[in-house]
């Protein structure tokens, strides 16, 4: 499923939570940013993995808060490989939490 803003990922998440096992998000998207929807799953499911891409650096102001949480990041840009690899290795992380 995809979205081209917030407002809308966080509806689609709404209306199909049951199906999903990740979310990845840009960090900066129109009309609500990625930390402002992760905040709002997490509010519905604080287990939910999400996963954001961003072109910023852990240093910036928009990741210092999500990087101090343990939010994980696929930094821009990358290769499918790369994407996949990431989605392999988050979700096996959240398995073996459990």
């Amino acid at each position: 499923m995809t979205a081209e803003d917030g407002e809308t990922g966080l509806d689609i998440y709404r209306e199909h939570a049951a199906q999903i096992d990740l979310v990845f998000s840009d960090v900066v998207m129109p009309k609500m940013s990625g930390g402002e929807v992760a905040k709002k799953i997490r509010h519905d499911n604080p287990t939910l993995t999400i996963l954001f891409a961003s072109g910023y650096t852990t240093g910036d102001k928009h990741l210092s808060q999500m990087v101090k949480e343990g939010t994980r990041i696929l930094p821009k840009t990358y290769r499918a490989a790369a994407l996949l690899n990431k989605i392999s290795e988050v979700l096996d992380d959240g398995r073996q939490a459990e």
